[in-house]
């Protein structure tokens, strides 16, 4: 495994003087009680969108889920417990067309699973190309797929709703599980999914399954790119030779990935605070990166 991993789940802290903020919200989240309360200027709360009871339903392995009955091709249970659900809500600050601030609430179970909802006010859907070019389009929402992960947005009044399923399953379940999320937290028209996404969707993910490189662990890095609380890669743009290895360091508290869309066999899966990840580059070029959980966090890699 690529991956060295800590514990899972957000460690509580308040991180940096761009004001990160965790704080609680609800009985389940276990975080420090001296955090402040979720920002009144950003509506609605992350983490009223949906209920414990909603994301562990979403998280619950495919075969406990089809046992406890199920809606859609996803075999999403009608009852799941929740006893080993926490949240944890968070604000930060993120550029799109203008800085601004994003509410974000994490949900997390024992199995690693996670249901992760941003909400991003003041903001249309139309207007963000990451979220909607080349997703399949189900209702009023849109859904990508990338690896472990899924993805899916809608409109919600002014503001954008984006929510990540990291859960391991099949694509159609994923896909189902998200237009249940979304429709629970925005009450769109999102219709209940049935089917796998469209194969032009699941033909691009799969193109280039050897990709430019391997995932590698526990190599010395020619160069390092950190993952920070601020939403960004730093550098956003390394050079390496072919041969050699490019490790990624999330040196904060907030989970990010690190995702090229057309190479996902050298994509990442959810990185918390202190996790790695390394990828040994093999073929010249230049190849785009970018984080699927927090728009606009991206960066490139040129292998010569």
């Amino acid at each position: 495994m690529a991956l060295r991993r800590r514990p899972r789940g957000l460690a509580p802290a308040v991180v940096g003087s761009l004001a990160l903020v965790l704080a609680a919200c609800g009985a389940s989240s276990a975080i420090s009680p001296d955090l402040s309360a979720p920002a009144t200027s950003i509506t609605p709360n992350a983490c009223d969108l949906l209920s414990d009871s909603d994301a562990g339903t979403a998280m619950a392995a495919p075969s406990a889920a089809s046992s406890s009955g199920s809606s859609g091709a996803g075999g999403a249970a009608s009852a799941t417990p929740t006893a080993d659900v926490k949240h944890v809500y968070s604000v930060t600050k993120m550029s799109l067309g203008g800085t601004k601030q994003v509410g974000q609430c994490v949900w997390t179970n024992a199995t690693g699973a996670e249901v992760i909802a941003l909400v991003i006010p003041n903001t249309q859907l139309s207007t963000l190309a990451d979220y909607t070019a080349g997703a399949t389009k189900v209702g009023a929402a849109y859904i990508q797929q990338s690896g472990t992960r899924g993805f899916v947005s809608v409109q919600h009044g002014s503001a954008v709703i984006a929510i990540t399923l990291v859960l391991d399953a099949d694509s159609a379940t994923r896909t189902a599980r998200l237009a249940d999320l979304a429709r629970t937290a925005s009450g769109a028209a999102i219709p209940s999914v049935t089917a796998a996404p469209s194969t032009s969707a699941a033909t691009s993910s799969s193109a280039v399954a050897s990709g430019p490189g391997q995932q590698v662990s526990g190599q010395t890095a020619s160069a390092k790119v950190k993952e920070t609380d601020q939403l960004q890669f730093s550098p956003t743009s390394v050079t390496v030779k072919a041969g050699q290895v490019l490790e990624w360091d999330n040196t904060g508290q907030i989970a990010h990935n690190v995702t090229f869309d057309a190479y996902s066999s050298i994509s990442s899966d959810t990185m918390n605070g202190g996790d790695t990840y390394q990828v040994k580059f093999t073929q010249p070029g230049t190849y785009q990166f970018h984080c699927t959980f927090h728009p606009g966090m991206e960066g490139t890699v040129t292998v010569q």
